[in-house]
């Protein structure tokens, strides 16, 4: 329990610098099946979904070493949309990922696949290189139709 807070703390801590603007959000990571990790390994995400990006700041802890590659995919087909960063070092990543389908967010076709919960973002380390934990991008955008293009 203690560990979740200062890691949320440290998330928050990040994102102060951040524009505001945007919808936020936030993602739990979990051990993902197999990985080879140790007990208690988790990681927490802050997110801001500005007009045409995605503001993250990840934080990471008992993982079987640092953060090798952080790559966000698309639960339905398994494909990576993008990769945060490779390599990674330590265990906290921030930056901004410029989501690639126009500059204008409302017309974008990952909208409805980040308001659905369907983007994950998985963190690979050197023992458990097809990812070691993993969690769904949480916006708590209020729900209503699809976006149609």
């Amino acid at each position: 329990m203690m560990k979740s807070v200062v890691l949320r703390l440290l998330c928050a801590a990040a994102l102060l610098f951040r524009c505001g603007c945007g919808q936020s959000g936030s993602a739990t990571l979990v051990p993902v099946a197999n990985a080879k990790s140790a007990d208690g390994s988790f990681g927490l995400a802050s997110i801001t979904l500005n007009e045409h990006s995605l503001s993250y700041s990840v934080v990471a802890t008992g993982l079987s070493g640092p953060i090798t590659s952080a790559n966000v995919f698309q639960f339905s087909t398994g494909v990576s949309l993008a990769t945060l960063c490779s390599p990674c070092f330590g265990f906290f990543l921030t930056g901004v990922w410029i989501i690639p389908d126009g500059p204008n967010l409302a017309t974008s076709l990952y909208l409805n696949e980040l308001t659905a919960g369907n983007i994950y973002l998985s963190l690979k380390t050197a023992a458990n290189a097809g990812g070691e934990i993993q969690g769904p991008l949480l916006l708590p955008f209020p729900p209503g139709p699809p976006y149609q293009a």
